[in-house]
């Protein structure tokens, strides 16, 4: 029993990396939405020339693209924060239904959040893990 629980608390530590780095991932995938978010409310503000070819005016065009960027940025902020909350939460074993809610959510992210949250998942369901979240 006890190599069984070694083997649980190194994939726990697998995992947990795991995490981190798709939560550093996601966070530095975050920067492109950003800059986007930057030149189009630049646009829109009207302070960044715009060359009008488009039938309607580029600050409505610019304010459309604000609001696309803003969306992706928070929900990849969003998502790089739950990452690294539940890296924490691997690491001492805490909050076992959110690190598993989360997996599947990080399964949207092909192809390097599925493998993760399948692990995950699959980490998370054996019952000597179940143990450990308990214990």
């Amino acid at each position: 029993m006890g190599q069984q629980i070694d083997q649980d608390l190194e994939h726990l530590r697998l995992l947990k990396w795991g995490y981190y780095v798709i939560a550093a991932l996601t966070a530095f995938g975050c920067l492109i939405p950003l800059v986007v978010l930057g030149m189009m409310a630049a646009v829109a503000s009207g302070s960044l020339p715009a060359q009008q070819v488009a039938p309607f005016p580029s600050q409505i065009f610019g304010l459309v693209l604000v609001t696309i960027a803003a969306f992706i940025l928070i929900l990849g902020g969003g998502t790089a924060g739950l990452s690294f909350y539940v890296a924490r939460c691997l690491e001492t074993r805490r909050h076992r239904v959110l690190c598993v809610v989360v997996a599947c959510l990080c399964c949207l992210q092909i192809p390097w959040g599925t493998i993760l949250g399948v692990f995950t998942i699959i980490v998370l369901e054996r019952p000597s893990v179940r143990a450990l979240f308990e214990g």
